[in-house]
């Protein structure tokens, strides 16, 4: 496995994304935790975003600024399985604890 590479843009939206994934069963929540960390809604684990499942990516350059952007990323949850949307800004304007989640996702996918 390897280091997230943020996927190439596509012409949907971000919200066509997350609508798409959420139509997919990927309808569980997760929360940005500092030190680059996970906690899913369901089970109210928190785990290491090492540790999360990658099922889909994509990329979403800002409209204004293409470094204002955002990764829409299917997961799973590392300790219960549940299928969620995290939605993660990237760029200048990101929040610190995104920018460390996003850099420890690991992209397991073929």
């Amino acid at each position: 496995m390897t280091a997230m590479t943020p996927a190439t843009p596509t012409d949907e939206t971000s919200a066509q994304a997350v609508a798409r994934l959420e139509a997919e069963g990927f309808d569980g929540t997760f929360y940005v935790r500092p030190g680059g960390m996970l906690e899913c809604a369901a089970c109210h684990s928190t785990f290491d975003a090492t540790n999360a499942r990658i099922e889909s990516m994509q990329r979403f350059e800002g409209n204004e600024d293409p470094g204002d952007g955002e990764i829409v990323v299917g997961i799973v949850c590392a300790v219960c399985g549940e299928k969620g949307v995290l939605v993660l800004g990237y760029g200048p304007a990101s929040d610190p604890d995104a920018q460390d989640v996003l850099a420890k996702l690991v992209d397991g996918r073929p």
